[in-house]
């Protein structure tokens, strides 16, 4: 008899709605890609704001993780797992400690460039509040061997996990940068989605997402700016 045909679990933790001003991926969008199980977790991260984040929970919470991505006083940084908006413009170290209140995890996407913080306030961060994962790989991302580099050399001095992401602004690109790991995680214990994350990651997608990824964003701002 042959062994069970093993199946990677895909996340995603790094995926904008387009309640972000800057996104085009509906709600039901989502619904469909998790039915057909192009990604098995991910993360929804729109900019400041969560209410899409705790619907599409609602709908699928074994799947979904309810985040932010927060506009800090010093750049961009993502909570994972929240329940409450956080508040902005707040210090980095702050933001950070307010998304552990929450019982939440900070994740440092796209550090050193684009709007991440930079080396010196990421360092800050860990020392003062604590960073739990980071992205050195993000699908939107045309020049990422200078940007991997450092943040995996930011995330091995620190010995923290590692994990590639989409930054998906819209349909184009869902799923083609993603991490792969051993086991399902409970997605409602970010505790277990980290450990996970750290023991039993199989690989890093670093599949650049496509032209049409970029152009979402541009296409989003536009598309609201007619209608309002």
């Amino acid at each position: 008899m042959s062994a069970p045909e093993f199946s990677p679990v895909t996340v995603d933790l790094h995926f904008h709605t387009d309640a972000s001003p800057d996104g085009r991926t509906t709600e039901q969008y989502v619904d469909r890609f998790l039915e057909r199980g192009t990604l098995d977790i991910i993360a929804i991260t729109d900019h400041d704001i969560i209410e899409n984040a705790l619907r599409l929970k609602e709908r699928h919470p074994l799947n979904i993780i309810a985040g932010v991505e927060v506009t800090t006083a010093d750049g961009e940084l993502v909570g994972l797992g929240v329940t409450s908006p956080i508040e902005k413009h707040m210090p980095a170290v702050e933001t950070a400690q307010a998304i552990h209140a929450q019982g939440g995890k900070v994740m440092f996407q796209h550090p050193f460039h684009k709007n991440g913080l930079s080396g010196r306030v990421a360092r800050e961060v860990h020392e003062e509040a604590g960073i739990d994962v980071v992205e050195v790989n993000n699908g939107r991302d045309v020049f990422k061997c200078w940007y991997g580099f450092w943040a995996r050399f930011f995330a091995s001095e620190f010995d923290l996990p590692m994990v590639s992401n989409g930054d998906t602004h819209g349909p184009p690109g869902v799923g083609r940068s993603h991490t792969s790991i051993g086991r399902m995680p409970d997605v409602n214990d970010m505790d277990d989605v980290v450990d996970a994350l750290r023991n039993n990651q199989i690989g890093r997608s670093n599949r650049f997402a496509g032209i049409m990824a970029l152009r979402q964003p541009s296409l989003a701002r536009s598309e609201k700016a007619r209608a309002a």
